[in-house]
C-alpha cells in the first residue's frame, strides 16, 4: 500500500535522477583542448540514488515493482552504454 509520504520519497529521488541524467547528458565530452571529461564520478551518485527507489518501492504491489525495475535497469544501462560511447568515439582515429 502506497502512502502520500512514500509517493513524495520517490518523487523526489526521481528528480534527483533527472536531474543526474540531465548533466551527464548535457556534459561535453571534452573541452575545448580536447581532453575527456570523465563521467563515471557521476554514475555510482545515480546508481544509489536509483537503488534507493527500488528500495521505497519493496513497499508497492509486486506488479508495479516489476514495471519500476525494469525502467531502473533500462535507464542504468542507457548511461553506461553512452558513456561508453562518448568515451570510445573519442579514442578511436
Amino acid at each position: 500500500m502506497t502512502t502520500p509520504l512514500l509517493v513524495e520519497a520517490i518523487a523526489v529521488r526521481k528528480a534527483e535522477i533527472a536531474y543526474e541524467i540531465n548533466v551527464i547528458e548535457t556534459t561535453p565530452s571534452q573541452d575545448k583542448e580536447g581532453a575527456l571529461f570523465d563521467l563515471s564520478h557521476y554514475l555510482p551518485r545515480l546508481r544509489a540514488r536509483l537503488q534507493e527507489v527500488v528500495y521505497l518501492i519493496s513497499f508497492y504491489s509486486y506488479e508495479e515493482q516489476s514495471a519500476i525495475e525494469h525502467q531502473y535497469n533500462a535507464t542504468l544501462e542507457k548511461i553506461s552504454n553512452d558513456n561508453k560511447l562518448r568515451f570510445n568515439y573519442h579514442l578511436d582515429p
